[in-house]
C-alpha cells in the first residue's frame, strides 16, 4: 500500500485532532475514500488468513504541508505523520514485519523524512529501493516510475522498465526479479515481460487542482496490491470512483 498522502484535503482521512485541538472530519470525497479504505482492509484480512503478512509501505505516506499550498493540506508535518500512522496501524497489527520506501521529497521532505518518521512509528525499515526475497521469489521495489498518459500507451513505460531491468541483471550476472513493484503514479497497471511481472500500485488520493489541470477526465481508482510469492499470484484489491454523477451520489 502506498501514496496515502495523509493530510491532503483530497486524500483518505479519518477524523483526527491536531496539536492545537482543532478537530477535522472527512469531507464528502474523503468519506468515500475512507469507506473504500475500510472495505479494502477487510478484504486484505480475509486473503491474509493462513499466511505471514508482510506490510510494504510504498512511500508518500503524507502529502506535505507545502506541496499544493495551505488550502489543500491539513495540519503540520507531525499531524500528517500521526494521521498516516493512525490509518496504517490496522495493517501493521496483522503484519509479521514491515518495510517502507522513501517517496518524493516535495511531499515527504529532504531524504523522505516524513516517510522515515511514519516507518519508525510502525517499526518498519525504510530505504529508497529494496530487493526483497520472499520464499525464493525476488521483488525489486521502489517508489518512482511513470505511465503513459493515453490508454493505448499506458503500459509502455513499465514495459520498458521491465526490459531494462532484465537486460541489466543479465549483463551483471545478477538474479532477474520475479516482480518489479512501483508506486507514484496512483494507478494500477500490470505487464508481463519475459517471465517478470511489472506492477504499479494505486494510491489513496482523489483529484487535486494539479491533476484536474493535466487530466481532468481521468477515472480514479484506489486500492492495494497483494503478492503471494509461493504461487506467484498478484491480487489487486481496487475501488473505482464512478464517473456518472448519479452513481457517485449513490456511493455515499
Amino acid at each position: 500500500v502506498g501514496d496515502i498522502h495523509a493530510g491532503s484535503s483530497a486524500a483518505v482521512m479519518e477524523s483526527f485532532q491536531d496539536h492545537d485541538g482543532v478537530r477535522y472530519s472527512p469531507s464528502r470525497v474523503q468519506g468515500v475514500l475512507l469507506r473504500f479504505w475500510r472495505q479494502v482492509l477487510a478484504e486484505v484480512k480475509e486473503h491474509a488468513k493462513g499466511h505471514d503478512l508482510i506490510l510494504c509501505l510504498g512511500g508518500d505516506t503524507v502529502d506535505g504541508v507545502g506541496h499544493h499550498g495551505s488550502t489543500q493540506t491539513l495540519g503540520d508535518e507531525n499531524d500528517q505523520v500521526a494521521l498516516a500512522v493512525q490509518l496504517l496501524l490496522p495493517y501493521m497489527n496483522m503484519a509479521k514485519r514491515a518495510y517502507a520506501l522513501l517517496g518524493t521529497d516535495a511531499h515527504t521532505g529532504p531524504s523522505g523524512q516524513a516517510d522515515v518518521s511514519v516507518a519508525k512509528e510502525l517499526g518498519a525499515k525504510s530505504a529508497y529501493r529494496s530487493r526483497l526475497d520472499y520464499s525464493g521469489k525476488l521483488v525489486d521495489w521502489a517508489h518512482h516510475t511513470g505511465l503513459g498518459r493515453l490508454p493505448w500507451t499506458r503500459e509502455s513505460v513499465i514495459t520498458r522498465l521491465g526490459n531494462k531491468t532484465i537486460i541489466e541483471c543479465l549483463q551483471r550476472g545478477e538474479r532477474v526479479p520475479n516482480l518489479i513493484l512501483r508506486h507514484h503514479v496512483h494507478e494500477y497497471a500490470r505487464v508481463h515481460v519475459k517471465g517478470t511481472d511489472v506492477v504499479t500500485v494505486p494510491g489513496w488520493q482523489a483529484q487535486t487542482s494539479y491533476t484536474r489541470k493535466i487530466a481532468p477526465a481521468d477515472l480514479l481508482t484506489v486500492g492495494v496490491v497483494m503478492y503471494f510469492p509461493v504461487t506467484g499470484e498478484i491480487l489487486p484489491i481496487l475501488r473505482a470512483f464512478p464517473d456518472d454523477p448519479i452513481q457517485y451520489s449513490n456511493t455515499q
